[in-house]
């Protein structure tokens, strides 16, 4: 019972942390700059929790302006996923380069029009289902 009523503190930290550092820091960042699709804040989401933001250097790396700049949201998102697997796979540390999944897996979201972020997905080999 003690374990479990642990693991239990531990989920609800997790969930916590997770909430206050990354999804509000990515939500305000999704807001701010006048994203409106699922898959941008998908996106954005999955950048905070790898990074623990969207990294400058990134960002700044395409032409292309943020919507709320009158950019292109889909134009924005497509070159900020490829300047991202990119970096991933240049990157010197391994363990980052091992990643190449996360942009892989945008990437085919964005090949299939899948701004809805609608289901089924197939996410690093996991099928994600309605239930």
């Amino acid at each position: 019972i003690v374990a479990s009523r642990n693991e239990t503190k531990m989920k609800e930290a997790q969930d916590e942390i997770f909430e206050e550092v990354y999804l509000a820091g990515a939500t305000k960042y999704f807001v701010s700059n006048g994203f409106k699709e699922n898959l941008s804040f998908a996106v954005i989401v999955d950048s905070f929790l790898h990074s623990g933001s969207m990294l400058k250097f990134l960002t700044n790396s395409f032409p292309e302006k943020l919507p709320k700049n009158k950019g292109s949201e889909k134009k924005w998102i497509k070159d900020y996923v490829a300047a991202r697997d990119k970096w991933l796979r240049g990157h010197s540390r391994k363990d980052l380069r091992n990643t190449v999944y996360r942009t892989e897996f945008f990437t085919t979201q964005l090949k299939n029009g899948n701004w809805a972020f609608g289901l089924p997905l197939t996410a690093n080999g996991t099928k994600i289902k309605e239930n």
